[in-house]
Parts: C-alpha cells; structure tokens; sequence
C-alpha cells in the first residue's frame, strides 16, 4: 500500500515545469516562501493541511546559484486524498528576471 502512495503522489507532482509569478524584491527567503505558496496552490490535493520546515530553516533548504537564481531542496508534510500524511522531498531552481518575474525551473519532487 505504501508503494502505490508513493507513486501516486510522484505522479501528482510531475517531473519538469516552468511557470511565471511576479516579486518585486528577491533573495532566500522570497524565493523560498514564494514557491512555498505555488506548490500549496498547485500540487497539493489539501493545502490547508500542509507543513513546510520552520523559518529558520530557510537558509539550510535555500542556496544562491548565480545570476539571480537560488536551488531549493526541501519537504512537505500533507494529506493526500486518503487522509494520511504523507511527506514529500522536492527540489526547484527560482529565477529571478530584471522584469520582476520568477520562473520555476526543473521542479521534481521525490
């Protein structure tokens, strides 16, 4: 049974995405909380239920690449659609642009 939760939550997720969003401003945190806020929006079946690692571990998940884009590997803690906590690692790059757009790049979730 784990297995096929597993699997099922990989396939939610999906392997690759590029998607848009806006900031003014950008560094660790921005990047961090922003694509915190995508996938709470976007891949999780109950967002309300949804456990990220504390503020302070911001800096331990978030690095600066180069060129205005930061690698975040980190986890999730949610319900899937049986009701079970379920966590799931996940790794993104965010790219900033001078235009104020962040770009999602290779998202995968683990």
């Amino acid at each position: 049974m784990k297995k096929i939760l597993i699997i099922v939550l990989i396939i939610s997720f999906g392997c690759k995405e590029d998607v848009k969003v806006k900031s003014a401003t950008h560094d660790k945190a921005v990047a961090y909380n922003v694509l915190t806020e995508y996938i709470k929006k976007e891949k999780l079946i109950s967002p309300s239920t949804a456990i990220f690692p504390s503020k302070t571990e911001i800096e331990q998940h978030t690095k600066y690449i180069e060129n205005n884009t930061y690698f975040i590997n980190s986890w999730v803690v949610s319900e899937n659609e049986l009701g079970a906590s379920i966590k799931t690692n996940y790794s993104c790059k965010v790219l900033f642009n001078d235009k104020g757009e962040i770009t999602f790049l290779d998202f995968f979730s683990f």
